[in-house]
């Protein structure tokens, strides 16, 4: 608990203004803000277009932004209170991920897993993002330990009937904070299986609790369905690249920041590698729903056509030290178990120490505090109406700061599947920034007798769109 705690300490202490890079957050606040409102859960602002899907969903699962929505009753739109909740909620995942580990490993081993989870890099940026994943890993982690600790107690039928209740709800929770939540499903099947050889109560009933829950959001909200769109592009060699996405994104949890020993990150990947592979292996002999969960998990981002990186490593992280510190158990000479675990851990701190030096703790000038961003938001804001419309790099963040309607362009396609967007959208503004691609450049030189330039300043430029 200690260890947590000082954990948690680091973490608050070090919190960063502003936001990193990315939209999502400014989408699941909308939503969070309507809910709050009491207005239509997916009128963001935010227009989804179908001929860019990877940018986001025409809406996204609600129990994160009803999460969301009691911080913002109390503060308002005030993304520290967001981040700290977001913390709160990392601090209780590693909680019951030593709940977890204490199980199968040594005290000291457990507490060093802990402790390299906590104090990753990684994790350390990412309590800067107001995102569903951390509340999904705690769910995830929740519902791993509910359901393996119930085929492994006697249970009256009463209880059952309780537990089925409550597992079924927490399998709802996993799927409506992230979708990916799913490979939750298969798990439970197959590890339901293995215990009764056919589909038991406690299964049937946590499913039926689960699908009632899922069309009930179903009625209530829909758009999530817009995540299909993405896979028109999965073929064969975006599931390679996934992999090679995903290993590399595995790999750079261990970078060190320093130029001259990058390759020491490759030696931190391949000795815990090794032994997760022994320790996994061991734990098939008596499987469990931890086994089973993050193959599914990762069946499911591999085939997810737009990847993400580490971020959709995150449920996938504790489970591969897990299985690490398991492998060094296997090793029957006590002297060198001692010595790797040493060793490990020495190089895992150097690595550690060396990219914090080289991280930012001051305030992020990304997203919504990019340079030009706040005087364009107070250009929209002040100079043009509220029914307008406009095309915008990152139309959840522009929405956001803006109030107004917004969509994302695509390309590099025809010009006139371009216009013929914008006109189906009825868009009334194209706002230029100067980090947007060559091709979109290029289309506004192109087609310049329908645009008329009404605002810029360094980093933007508004073209209002001529009739």
């Amino acid at each position: 608990m200690g260890v947590i705690l000082c954990i948690g300490a680091f973490y608050l202490s070090t919190i960063r203004d502003g936001h990193n890079p990315g939209g999502d957050f400014a989408q699941y606040i909308l939503h969070a803000e309507n809910i709050v409102q009491g207005k239509n859960y997916q009128d963001t602002g935010y227009i989804y277009n179908p001929h860019y899907p990877q940018l986001g969903p025409k809406a996204y699962p609600p129990v994160y932004p009803l999460v969301l929505a009691p911080v913002i009753q109390v503060f308002g739109i005030h993304l520290k209170a967001m981040k700290i909740e977001n913390i709160g909620f990392f601090l209780v995942s590693l909680f019951v991920l030593y709940f977890i580990l204490k199980k199968n490993i040594p005290f000291l081993h457990a507490l060093a897993a802990v402790g390299i989870v906590g104090m990753n890099p990684f994790f350390w940026n990412f309590k800067d993002d107001v995102v569903s994943d951390i509340l999904f890993l705690l769910l995830i982690l929740i519902s791993l330990v509910f359901v393996d600790r119930t085929y492994r107690k006697n249970n009256t039928s009463k209880s059952l009937y309780i537990r089925a209740l409550f597992c079924g709800g927490l399998l709802y929770l996993c799927c409506g904070t992230r979708t990916a939540g799913i490979a939750m499903l298969p798990s439970f099947l197959i590890v339901d299986w293995i215990a009764s050889k056919k589909p038991s109560l406690f299964f049937m009933g946590s499913i039926a609790v689960f699908c009632v829950c899922m069309v009930i959001q179903n009625l209530l909200i829909s758009g999530g369905g817009s995540y299909l769109d993405q896979f028109r592009w999965l073929t064969p060699r975006v599931v390679f690249h996934n992999v090679l996405i995903y290993t590399d994104s595995m790999i750079k949890l261990w970078d060190n920041g320093m130029s001259g020993w990058t390759w020491l990150r490759y030696i931190v990947f391949v000795l815990l590698l090794l032994p997760a592979a022994a320790g996994y292996a061991g734990r098939l002999k008596t499987i469990s729903i931890h086994e089973v969960f993050p193959l599914f998990y990762l069946v499911v981002i591999v085939l997810w056509p737009t990847p993400q990186g580490a971020r959709f490593m995150i449920p996938v992280i504790p489970f591969f030290l897990y299985y690490a510190f398991l492998g060094f158990q296997n090793i029957r000479q006590p002297n060198l178990q001692r010595w790797l675990f040493v060793v490990l851990t020495v190089l895992i701190a150097f690595s550690y120490i060396g990219k914090y030096r080289t991280l930012d703790f001051g305030p992020l000038r990304t997203g919504i505090h990019q340079k030009g961003m706040p005087e364009l938001s107070r250009y929209v804001r002040d100079q043009t109406r509220a029914s307008d419309v406009f095309i915008f790099e990152e139309p959840r963040i522009f929405a956001f700061c803006t109030g107004r309607h917004a969509s994302g362009y695509f390309g590099p396609v025809r010009d006139e599947l371009v216009w013929g967007y914008m006109e189906q959208i009825h868009a009334d503004y194209f706002v230029l920034g100067e980090s947007d691609p060559a091709f979109i450049k290029e289309f506004i030189a192109r087609s310049k007798d329908r645009f008329d330039a009404v605002y810029r300043n360094d980093h933007f430029v508004v073209y209002r769109i001529l009739p």
